[in-house]
């Protein structure tokens, strides 16, 4: 871990240190708790004795991440989190209310990207997942179960997948034995632009994120986003039916009917995706910049004084 890291330079004199918390600081702890909820079990022995087992798994979990965010709090000078609803959450974990070392900062996208009004019409019916591959956090077999329930309604539209991961030979199983259609595997690219391009929807299902740079990067490309509203700052980003959809975690049902609807009602589709470019402005590197240059002062003044 990184503050036992820190722990072993010895510096004269100490450097200032700043600790960036690229997801929810209580990320570990919820995908913990879903993965055990959403867990499988069976009569066995060995599946009860792992059930009743959870309840300390989970306490072990918070009591790490409680030791891991004091040291990383008490070590650095300042302490940059992704959204202002994320002081909250570290208030409860590392337990005191003074947290003068706390800035928000967002992540930042580069804004000379920006989709123009003329190209954002020109879209193809993709529906866009950008991540990895796998069932702890992300859970793309969820939107693969949902894209099987409106795949049928939706014959015109196509499901393609960038990314890579540890589950991914599951999901393209799930995906042949279901006989779940129009669904394409790109695995890594590095021309994840090109899909922004021409994708009209991008989906996220996770169990938790940070602020997801995929989030703002395509919005900033006019796809329109629909979002589990599983992490607090997903309303920084999205505000419903604005400028995408947030669906209640984790609502199947709801979600296939907001995909539904997106896919199938171009007009609310187009103005979405035409309000998604204006919102995705807040988060260019011109307007986020200047918060990374402030902080950086304000460091240089405390090694002046």
């Amino acid at each position: 871990d990184m503050h036992l890291l820190i722990d072993g330079i010895q510096l004269t004199p100490r450097p200032k240190i700043i600790t960036v918390e690229h997801n929810s600081p209580d990320a570990k702890v919820r995908i913990l708790e879903q993965y055990l909820k959403d867990e499988k079990t069976n009569a066995s022995i060995r599946s009860i004795a792992k059930k009743l087992l959870n309840p300390a798994l989970l306490f072990h979990c918070k009591t790490a991440e409680k030791i891991r965010h004091k040291k990383l709090y008490n070590m650095s000078d300042k302490y940059v989190i992704l959204s202002e609803s994320y002081k909250h959450i570290l208030e409860e974990i590392i337990q005191r209310k003074d947290q003068e070392k706390v800035t928000t900062i967002p992540n930042s996208i580069k804004g000379e990207a920006t989709a123009r009004s003329s190209t954002l019409y020109q879209k193809e019916k993709i529906i866009l997942y950008v991540g990895r591959l796998e069932y702890g956090q992300k859970r793309v077999d969820r939107l693969l179960k949902i894209w099987q329930r409106i795949q049928h309604d939706n014959k015109d539209w196509r499901l393609i997948l960038v990314g890579d991961g540890p589950n991914r030979q599951e999901l393209e199983h799930f995906v042949s034995k279901n006989r779940v259609n129009r669904v394409e595997f790109i695995g890594h690219s590095f021309s994840v632009v090109e899909y922004y391009k021409k994708s009209s929807v991008i989906c996220l299902t996770s169990s938790i994120e940070g602020l997801p740079m995929i989030l703002l990067e395509s919005m900033n490309h006019g796809v329109v986003p629909i979002v589990y509203n599983s992490f607090s700052a997903a309303t920084d980003v999205i505000t419903h039916e604005h400028d995408g959809l947030l669906v209640r975690p984790f609502e199947s049902t709801e979600y296939k009917n907001g995909l539904q609807k997106l896919l199938q009602d171009q007009p609310f589709r187009e103005r979405l995706a035409e309000n998604a470019t204006l919102s995705a402005r807040r988060f260019h590197s011109a307007s986020v910049f200047p918060k990374w240059k402030t902080l950086i002062s304000e460091i240089n003044n405390e090694i002046e004084q």
